[in-house]
């Protein structure tokens, strides 16, 4: 999931807790309430900047995250064009 101020992470919590699937979250909140909700948690900040929805960190981060992803699948699965 990404959740860049950990309010959609804190609203599914209860929906999450229970589901045996691995969890993975990325978020500007270095809060530790999802601590027990996520398998693994990635930060995009060193620091807390869940207060700050249009920084560079919540905006690009973001991007960063999904373009690093869609080349692990390409790389693994390849392009279906």
């Amino acid at each position: 999931m990404i959740s860049g101020s950990g309010l959609f992470a804190a609203a599914s919590r209860d929906y999450l807790r229970d589901n045996p699937a691995y969890k993975i979250l990325f978020t500007l909140n270095r809060s530790h309430d999802f601590d027990d909700v996520y398998d693994t948690i990635y930060h995009l900040s060193a620091a807390d900047r869940s207060q700050e929805a249009k920084s560079v960190y919540y905006t690009y981060g973001t991007i960063y995250v999904l373009d690093v992803l869609y080349s692990v699948y390409v790389k693994k699965y390849g392009d279906s064009q």
